[in-house]
């Protein structure tokens, strides 16, 4: 498996045994609050809230191609890789085995239950809650990436000869909009990066 280093995968794939992780990063808090405010305010369902945040996460697309040319040009890892991720599906995930786990946890939060009757502490703990306010999705994510985005962050620009106005058409950016730079910015951020191999994103911005 290829997947991103992302909350989920990083608990189930283990780098270099049964698949690779790819290094993401998004930025950090509390640039998304506007999405939160929107999703708060009916404006975005929750897909929305989810796909305008999706559009600000980067994947090291240069490692990405290696990890798959790696395995493109070796059947024998695949073929190990692939054992291990079958040997760990039986071991760890077979629903025998998850079901046990399940029971381990209701019989632990029924201990819990029970303790509150008695333990003021844990009464005040287990308490019914307000539902939180929408949090910014920068926040809510922060720990699911590899890394958060900061000044020091260096970036590269892709590819040379590269049209926003055609990448904006493309389909998979259509809901996007809100997400997405401008025209006259996108275009300042390739201009800057021509001029240089790699900046910091303090020197871009």
């Amino acid at each position: 498996m290829v997947v991103t280093d992302w909350d989920g995968y990083r608990d189930t794939v283990r780098e270099g045994v049964d698949g690779f992780r790819i290094p993401c990063w998004i930025p950090p808090a509390p640039l998304g609050e506007h999405y939160a405010l929107r999703h708060q305010a009916g404006s975005d369902n929750y897909d929305m809230y989810c796909g305008f945040t999706c559009q600000h996460v980067a994947v090291d697309l240069p490692l990405l191609a290696q990890r798959l040319a790696d395995l493109v040009g070796n059947p024998a890892l695949r073929q190990q890789m692939g054992e291990q991720g079958r040997q760990r599906a039986r071991g760890t995930y077979d629903w025998a085995i998850v079901f046990r786990q399940y029971q381990s946890l209701w019989t632990e939060l029924a201990a819990m239950r029970a303790n509150a009757a008695v333990d003021p502490a844990n009464a005040a703990a287990l308490a019914p809650r307000r539902a939180p306010s929408r949090m910014d999705p920068f926040r809510a994510f922060g720990s699911y990436p590899s890394h958060t985005l900061g000044p020091e962050t260096r970036v590269v620009r892709a590819a040379a000869g590269i049209d926003w106005v055609t990448l904006r058409a493309h389909p998979l950016f259509s809901y996007a909009d809100l997400a997405l730079p401008t025209v006259e910015v996108a275009q300042a951020l390739i201009n800057a990066l021509s001029t240089e191999d790699t900046m910091t994103l303090q020197q871009l911005a």
